[in-house]
């Protein structure tokens, strides 16, 4: 069965493994045929304890994972992946009947990322699967990039600093994370850091791969998707805990990072 995908969507899938927690797997058939036509490696287990065990041992780059399975169910399973260091980075989707508010929190709450209820149009299924490996390989990217700052060598550098190239920028993220919610500007990171804005610019998009501007309203998005899950507060008000001073802006750049607007995002 073919579904006709962006070829970026489809390098996503390309050399990706994922696992299936279900207890009734046949159900899932059309979406593993597909999941594998588009060039990923499906795994599949038929209860939490093994899906658990099978987590560990493959280190699948994404998890999908029903609720209501027999022994251990699909939010104790979340929780348990979670909260062991080999599998708390794995990005679970949660795939269930179960359309009630308070369930969808619940799994949220777990440590899902998201949540499709059954049954589920396919094309649904792997555009959610296709943006969440999409923001996985780009955490991957960070993380890569991080390391790879320990093996800087700099030879001259405009600054006086006894702090590492790698500690600098666990110092400036920090400092972007703790202060979303006020103007940040470039030169009050820059301050922070003993850098000229010229330079702390040059090396922040060298070091991280974006401009930090672009950086700061990327932190308020994903920020903003937090508390749009919470229930007793409106979009002006997440706008403004997240930096943005206006509405419309707020609006136009969270469309532009996750493909939606922040209404239609709290309404899933």
């Amino acid at each position: 069965m073919n579904y006709a995908l962006s070829n970026q969507a489809n390098s996503n899938f390309h050399n990706s493994t994922i696992l299936i927690i279900d207890d009734h797997p046949h159900n899932l058939g059309v979406a593993v045929d597909s999941l594998s036509e588009l060039g990923a490696t499906v795994i599949v287990a038929r209860s939490g304890e093994r899906g658990i065990k099978r987590a560990k041992y493959a280190q699948p780059d994404l998890i999908l994972l029903d609720i209501l399975m027999p022994e251990m169910d699909g939010f104790e399973v979340c929780c348990q992946l979670k909260s062991n260091a080999k599998t708390q980075t794995i990005p679970v989707i949660f795939m269930t009947a179960l359309t009630e508010t308070e369930d969808k929190v619940k799994g949220l709450q777990s440590g899902g990322i998201d949540y499709i209820t059954k049954p589920f149009q396919i094309k649904e299924l792997l555009a959610r699967i296709t943006n969440h490996l999409s923001l996985q390989r780009f955490v991957q990217q960070i993380q890569a990039q991080n390391q790879e700052l320990q093996r800087l060598v700099t030879a001259s550098t405009p600054f006086h600093s006894s702090e590492s190239p790698q500690s600098n920028l666990q110092q400036a993220i920090a400092y972007i994370q703790a202060n979303l919610e006020q103007n940040i500007t470039i030169e009050a990171i820059a301050t922070q850091l003993g850098m000229s804005q010229f330079y702390f610019c040059r090396w922040f998009k060298q070091s991280m791969g974006i401009a930090p501007y672009q950086f700061v309203i990327q932190q308020r998005v994903e920020k903003a998707k937090i508390l749009l899950k919470r229930q007793d507060l409106s979009l002006v008000e997440v706008a403004l805990q997240c930096g943005f001073n206006s509405q419309s802006h707020f609006i136009h750049h969270f469309k532009k990072q996750v493909g939606i607007t922040p209404k239609q995002y709290q309404s899933l």
